[in-house]
Formats: C-alpha cells, sequence, structure tokens
C-alpha cells in the first residue's frame, strides 16, 4: 500500500506544481475525470491500469516507465495477486528494459508458487520475440522456485537457459550444459531431440569426446524409436513434428557426429565406417520434401567427408577429386581448406596453388562470419577457420613466408581468445613464439597486445576456466 499511496502522492504533486486541474489533466491523458477521480483519492483508490499509467506519465511529460517502479502494489487486489495485471507488468517492464523492476518484483510475486505458470508464460513469449536476456530472467525465477522436479515447465526453463547460454563462449556453454544435462529427458519428446542435438555441439566444442559418443548414442537410439513407433501406430509423416529439423537429421548427425569424433582421435578408418551410415539415409520411413533435401545433404557431405578421411590416411591422389568436388559445395570449401592445410603440414604436401586458387574465399572467411548457417556447419564454422588458420600458419612459417605465417596465426589467436578456447589458445601462442626471430616488430606489438588484452579479461571473467 506504501507504493500505491507514493504513486498517487507523485501524480497528485505534478498536477499542484503544474497548477493542472484535473478536467484539464482529463483532456491531456484521455481518461475520464471520474476514473481519475477514483484513481487517485487516498481512501480505497480504484486500481490504476497499467494503460492509464502509461498515459498518465505520457501527459506528465516523463519517460515511458518512469512510475513502474511504484506500480507493482496495483497488481494486488484484496491482498492476492492479480495474474493478468503481473504478467502484463512485467512484459511490458521488459520491453522497455526496465530490468531493475522485474528483478525487484519477481521475488514478491513468487511469494505465491501459484504465479509460476504466469511467470513461465511471460519468458516465453519473450523467448519467442527473440528477447533472450530479458527471457532469461523469468527462466532463472521458474527454476529456482519451481518445487516440483518433474515439471515440464522446470525442465523447458531450463532447456530455454540452456539455449540461451550457448550463445556465449566455450566455458558459458559447459556451465549451461551441464545445469541442463539432467533435465532433458523430461521435455517434450520433440524438444529432447533438438536438446541432443545442442547438447552434442557443446560437448564437441569442448572436445568431450566420450560424452559426444554417448549423446550421439542416446539420439541415434531415440530418433529410431520414435520413428518405429510412429509408423507402426500411423504411419510416419514428418509433417506431424514439432522438431526444428526432419527426423531423419537426427538419426543421420548422430553418425556424422560420430565419424566426426574419429576424425579428431585421428582414426580415420573408423570415422569411414561411420561415414557410411549416413551416406545414403533414402530407407528413411515418412520422408516428406524437407527430408528428401536433407538426405541429398547428408549425401553430399558423406562425399566431401570420404575424400577428406582418404586425404587424412596419406592418399594425396585424391586432392584433385577433392578440389574439383567442393568447387561445387560451397558449403565444404572451409572444412576442406581445413582438412587439405592439415594433410600438406602432415605429408609434407605443397598446396600453395591450392591457397591461391582459393584466396578470394579465404578471405570472406574473416571471423566466419560469411559461412552457411546450416545446422551442422554454423556451430563449428569459427573453430574451423581458427583451425585453419593455425594449420596454414604452421605451413608459411615451415616455408619462411613469414608475412603471412603472422596474419593466419594472430587471426587463429584472435578467434581462440573470441571462442575463449584454451587449446587453440595455447597452440598459437606456442607457435608464435617458436617464430618469434622471424616477425617484425609490428606484429610482436599487436600480439602481445592480444596477450594483456586476456590477462586483463582472465581478473574479470575467469577466461580459460578449466573444468575436469
Amino acid at each position: 500500500m506504501e507504493h500505491m499511496n507514493m504513486l498517487r502522492s507523485e501524480i497528485t504533486s505534478y498536477l499542484e506544481r503544474s497548477n493542472c486541474s484535473l478536467q484539464e489533466f482529463s483532456k491531456l491523458t484521455g481518461l475520464n475525470k471520474g476514473t481519475l477521480s477514483a484513481v487517485l483519492r487516498y481512501r480505497d483508490p480504484k486500481p490504476l491500469s497499467l494503460k492509464a499509467l502509461d498515459a498518465i506519465t505520457e501527459a506528465m511529460g516523463r519517460p515511458a516507465g518512469w512510475l513502474y517502479p511504484l506500480y507493482l502494489d496495483e497488481c494486488l487486489i484484496d491482498q492476492k495477486w492479480k495474474l493478468s495485471r503481473v504478467k502484463a507488468y512485467l512484459l511490458r517492464c521488459a520491453r522497455l528494459g526496465r530490468t531493475d523492476c522485474i528483478t525487484a518484483a519477481l521475488p514478491l510475486i513468487l511469494d505465491d508458487l501459484s504465479s509460476i505458470p504466469v511467470i513461465f508464460a511471460a519468458g516465453e513469449e519473450l523467448y519467442e520475440e527473440g528477447d533472450m536476456q530479458q527471457a532469461a530472467l523469468f527462466y532463472e525465477a521458474v527454476a529456482e522456485s519451481e518445487q516440483y522436479q518433474h515439471s515440464e515447465r522446470l525442465a523447458v526453463s531450463h532447456y530455454r537457459l540452456f539455449h540461451i547460454h550457448t550463445e556465449t563462449d566455450q566455458e558459458e556453454s559447459l556451465r549451461a550444459a551441464i545445469r541442463f544435462e539432467p533435465f532433458r529427458k523430461r521435455l517434450p519428446e520433440d524438444d529432447q531431440l533438438d536438446a541432443l542435438l545442442q547438447l552434442i555441439n557443446v560437448y564437441y566444442s569442448l572436445s568431450r569426446w566420450e560424452r559426444v559418443l554417448e549423446l550421439t548414442d542416446e539420439l541415434s537410439s531415440f530418433t529410431t524409436s520414435i520413428c518405429t513407433y510412429d509408423y507402426e501406430k500411423q504411419g510416419y509423416d514428418e509433417n506431424d513434428r514439432q522438431t526444428k529439423y526432419p527426423l531423419v537429421v537426427y538419426y543421420g548427425y548422430a553418425y556424422l557426429m560420430k565419424a566426426a569424433v574419429c576424425d579428431k582421435q585421428k582414426k580415420y578408418a573408423e570415422a569411414k565406417r561411420y561415414t557410411e551410415k549416413y551416406a545414403d539415409l533414402s530407407w528413411f520411413k515418412g520422408l516428406g520434401p524437407a527430408g528428401w533435401q536433407e538426405v541429398q545433404r547428408f549425401k553430399a557431405w558423406a562425399k566431401a567427408n570420404m575424400l577428406a578421411y582418404e586425404l587424412m590416411l596419406g592418399n594425396a591422389d585424391i586432392m584433385w577429386e577433392y578440389i574439383r568436388y567442393i568447387e561445387h559445395e560451397p558449403d565444404e570449401i572451409l572444412p576442406a581448406l581445413e582438412k587439405i592445410m592439415g594433410a600438406a603440414n602432415e605429408f609434407n604436401l605443397d598446396v600453395d596453388l591450392i591457397l591461391y586458387y582459393f584466396r578470394g574465399q579465404i578471405e570472406s572467411y574473416h571471423d566466419s562470419q560469411n559461412v552457411t548457417n546450416s545446422y551442422y556447419h554454423k556451430q563449428f564454422s569459427m573453430e574451423r577457420f581458427a583451425n585453419f588458420c593455425y594449420e596454414t600458419a604452421l605451413y608459411c612459417f615451415q616455408r619462411s613466408n613469414f608475412e603471412n605465417a603472422v596474419k593466419f596465426i594472430l587471426q587463429s589467436l584472435s578467434s581462440a581468445i573470441k571462442m575463449n578456447n584454451k587449446a587453440g589458445f595455447i597452440k598459437c601462442v606456442t607457435l608464435f613464439e617458436e617464430y618469434r626471430g622471424c616477425t617484425r616488430v609490428e606484429d610482436q606489438r599487436e600480439y602481445e597486445n592480444m596477450i594483456k588484452g586476456v590477462r586483463k579479461n582472465a581478473k574479470n571473467e575467469n577466461l580459460f576456466v578449466t573444468y575436469a
């Protein structure tokens, strides 16, 4: 009630200072004079709607939301929260960026646990609008207040927070993944598939190979059981699903990522065996137009990856077949260049001509902003570019092409810092220090400024924190 009186006092004080009559103020606000009188009386005042408050604030010449810190009590009717008002108020605060009002209001509102569904619904609305940071406030509140640990609402809140925080650096992604994992099987079936795919991407980016393999087993098994059950029950149709991608994607992706782990472990023969599993998915039941398109996409990836694994096994004879293939598959150029440079360093191959041939594409990959947004490539575009730059720097250093070597190693170092990638950072620093004597003073200055930036950020943000 204190804020109620303060709110009315602020308005009446304005009327007195400005010598504005209720009749005049009624015209300014567009509100009925009788309504204004009922709202502004001190004893048993009429509750003030949010729309009316906005009109009053504008008439007073104040910025939108100026009186919001005093408004929350208007959502209390007979000492109970009027949940429709609560939701409208919180959403309005979020859209105006009044985080202070939200953080002050949520603990008070959540004293009554029956308000949790409304808080969750507000978070969902903001999430759908793409306002992730404001939505996160609501999901955190639900995650901390929900008493029913098997509640789907609780699981979805943790899933949304996982999605929001994996848009940041690697360490934040890991924290989000660890926090979310226990809730993944409580999600609706379709969300479970997307959650597993995202978890796999996070653990892959962090080189947690064993966990990736465990989750890919879970994804392929879960996808198969869904497809089998749906098909036997009523005939599977991919249009019946609310997943982000057609069901065939989740099955194929599980094997693609198994192969990717083997690739990272230099088990190229085993990677080829997994690749065969997704090379032809035309047998998959219930495919629609979108599904068939994905089957062709996996076929293209399998072709490119088979050539890459052959190259990494030392078969340099397929190099130009690989080049001819990726020329017609723009999404494969960066992954292929990463592999080609790795093979060049592994087997002492001369690939100067290839670097020259693709110089335009390489230039366009600065910070990986121009890489495709497919579910496969988007997750790894910056990592791939960082690895490509590192391998190219090593190649150039070994051939005394110091100008290009420095350009690529500093680009790789920059990407590692942005991703908070400790292993990548150490590799780049080690390589630069090995060839420091071959670099120019201005190159050393740029390198040292980057290192200083890491030291400074580490004090404030725990950069390169390591988790067991």
